[in-house]
């Protein structure tokens, strides 16, 4: 669903399924829940797609609903996300 077509009780799902995300329950409010539920969208990605590189500025918060991620980086290695994990923002 297009987040500028979303009605309030698409917005109120998609916040409530987000909070369901063990990984993610403790870490937000309910009402930035409700945010998120105004303006997140679900996307699908096939393998070996690169979303962001090391050092860009990421403009969007994945979080890992299915599938596996491979994050490599620089200074660490590579490391695998699996769902309910999360990148695209500053620790």
């Amino acid at each position: 669903i297009n987040e500028r077509n979303r009605t309030p009780e698409e917005a109120d799902a998609i916040s409530e399924q987000l909070s369901l995300i063990e990984q993610l329950e403790n870490c937000f409010t309910k009402q930035q829940f409700k945010k998120f539920g105004n303006v997140a969208w679900h996307d699908k990605f096939g393998p070996c797609r690169v979303l962001i590189r090391q050092g860009m500025y990421a403009d969007c918060f994945y979080v890992i609903l299915k599938g596996k991620v491979n994050v490599r980086n620089i200074e660490n290695g590579s490391s695998i996300l699996s769902p309910g994990d999360c990148f695209g923002m500053e620790n």
